[in-house]
C-alpha cells in the first residue's frame, strides 16, 4: 500500500474479512498511520458483491495453497479486474483472465496494482474477457455439465 500510495496519492484501500488475532493487532497500528485503509471485518455474504463492485481491483495475496479460487471469481463475475499471487490454483482456473504476481514480491506487487489503476484500457479489456469466461462457472453452467456427467456416468440415453 505505501508503494503504491506514492504514486498514487489517492489511493484508497478496503480489506474484508475477519483478521485472525496478529493481523488484528497489525490493523489496529495502521488505523493510527493510515487514513485511507478501510478495515470491514466479517462481512455478510449478501453484501460481498456490494464490495466487489466497488473497487477497482480485487486483490487476493496468497503466499501459499488455496482451495478451489471461489473469491476471484466472485470478483470478475462483479465486473471488478483481479490481481492474484501466481500460486497454481489461480494460475489454472483464472488464466490470462487476472494479472499474476509472485508470492512475497511487493515491488511487483505495487507495479501491477499502479499500472492497473492507471490503465484504463488495460482494466476494460481485463474485465470484459474476464467476464465471458466466469460465465462457465455460472451455478447453471456447471449443473448442466454435471447432471450430463451424471447421465453419462451412468449410461443413461440423453
Amino acid at each position: 500500500y505505501r508503494i503504491v500510495k506514492t504514486e498514487i496519492p489517492n489511493v484508497n484501500l478496503v480489506i474484508g474479512g475477519k483478521p485472525d488475532y496478529l493481523m488484528e493487532k497489525e490493523y489496529k497500528n495502521w488505523r493510527e498511520i493510515y487514513k485511507e485503509v478501510f478495515f470491514m471485518g466479517y462481512l455478510p455474504e449478501d453484501e460481498v458483491p456490494y464490495y466487489f463492485s466497488m473497487g477497482d481491483i480485487f486483490l487476493t495475496y496468497s503466499s501459499s495453497s488455496e482451495g478451489f479460487g471461489l473469491t476471484p471469481l466472485e470478483a470478475i463475475s462483479c465486473g471488478t479486474p483481479v490481481i492474484c499471487s501466481s500460486i497454481l490454483v489461480y494460475r489454472e482456473i483464472l488464466k490470462n483472465h487476472a494479472l499474476f504476481v509472485p508470492p512475497k514480491a511487493p515491488l511487483k506487487l505495487a507495479d501491477k496494482i499502479t499500472t492497473l489503476l492507471n490503465d484504463n484500457e488495460l482494466r476494460n479489456n481485463l474485465v470484459e474477457n474476464a467476464q465471458k469466461f466466469v460465465k462457465k462457472y455460472s451455478w447453471s453452467t456447471v449443473g448442466k455439465r454435471l447432471e450430463k456427467e451424471y447421465m453419462r456416468f451412468l449410461n443413461y440415453p440423453n
